[in-house]
């Protein structure tokens, strides 16, 4: 199916569309089959060869939370 095809898709906002998206992402039966995007996939790659390379730099997840405000949870 196609944008085109959904009746009055045009007139809709964007709030609207993003509501739609989100209703639709959320009816997936498997989502965890999809394919993974090849951006997503090489960032990743390059995340976990980072980390390989330098586990000494990471932040553990206390000081993740630390770092962002969050404190222990």
């Amino acid at each position: 199916m196609r944008v085109a095809e959904i009746p009055d898709f045009a007139a809709l906002s964007d709030r609207e569309k993003l509501v739609l998206a989100e209703e639709i992402k959320g009816s997936l039966e498997n989502p965890d089959s999809l394919p993974v995007k090849a951006v997503h996939e090489t960032e990743l790659n390059r995340r976990w060869d980072d980390y390989l390379a330098n586990p000494q730099q990471m932040l553990s997840a206390e000081q993740f939370r630390v770092s962002v405000g969050r404190g222990a949870e």
